[in-house]
């Protein structure tokens, strides 16, 4: 599962973005519908945008994959993403069927003003389905065999010229149906919910230096999945250089 405009390989379809604005909001609407050209994979893997970056930090040194305590889990650069199989398969675990995307992504931005500071929200929200038939829109019911649906809500108040407050809120759901692997002991397919927040503040030093402090709480869970879950805190102090 991947993002608007975001290219892999095995896939056939079409993207379609536009923009548009309503007096002080911007949109940007992204519109995916892609298919399999050949059944080779019984298997989907799909992302963690919400608490992504903080989730790769748990394997500092190193790229591994199939960690984790379902051995589904792959991290690549400051990112992370799972793996789950399909069960709707051949006895030698060949996929019976084709699998189609439809991805809608939904960007807002919105500038105001605060006690005569400058204010910018921003909004990313995604809509995902993975299925075995041909759908126009994202399968929102049972019928897909994974649902992935991500909320993401930034906000930057500009305290001076040289300090900027930043916020971030994000919740993510992922539903996967009953021709995907359960686990043994539930009988239930993935049902994961995860939460972000965070704040800090991003001070200018001097030109092309930048002090960026961030304090995060984490957590995600699978009720499907008991052991699949996390939650804690996540301090970070950077200093960019930009030349």
């Amino acid at each position: 599962m991947t993002q608007v405009g975001q290219v892999t390989n095995n896939r056939k379809g079409f993207e379609v973005n536009s923009e548009f604005e309503v007096k002080k909001f911007k949109f940007n609407l992204g519109y995916s519908n892609s298919r399999e050209i050949e059944n080779i994979s019984s298997q989907i893997t799909y992302g963690h945008p919400v608490n992504g970056l903080a989730l790769s930090r748990f394997w500092r040194w190193g790229f591994p994959a199939n960690v984790g305590p379902y051995g589904n889990l792959t991290k690549v650069y400051r990112s992370v993403f799972e793996t789950v199989n399909l069960t709707d398969v051949t006895p030698t675990k060949q996929p019976l069927n084709q699998k189609y995307f439809n991805v809608l992504e939904v960007n807002a931005k919105f500038r105001t003003k605060v006690l005569n500071k400058d204010l910018y929200i921003n909004y990313l929200g995604s809509y995902s389905s993975v299925q075995n038939f041909y759908s126009n829109v994202t399968v929102f019911t049972e019928k897909a065999y994974l649902r992935a649906y991500y909320h993401q809500l930034e906000a930057y108040l500009k305290l001076t010229k040289a300090v900027v407050w930043t916020n971030y809120a994000g919740w993510e759901r992922i539903i996967a149906n009953y021709d995907t692997e359960i686990n043994a002991v539930t009988r239930r397919p993935r049902n994961q919910t995860g939460y972000g927040f965070a704040t800090g503040l991003d001070i200018e030093m001097s030109k092309g230096t930048g002090l960026y402090l961030r304090q995060r709480w984490m957590d995600y869970f699978d009720s499907s999945f008991p052991d699949n879950k996390y939650s804690g805190w996540e301090s970070t102090v950077e200093v960019k250089i930009f030349f």
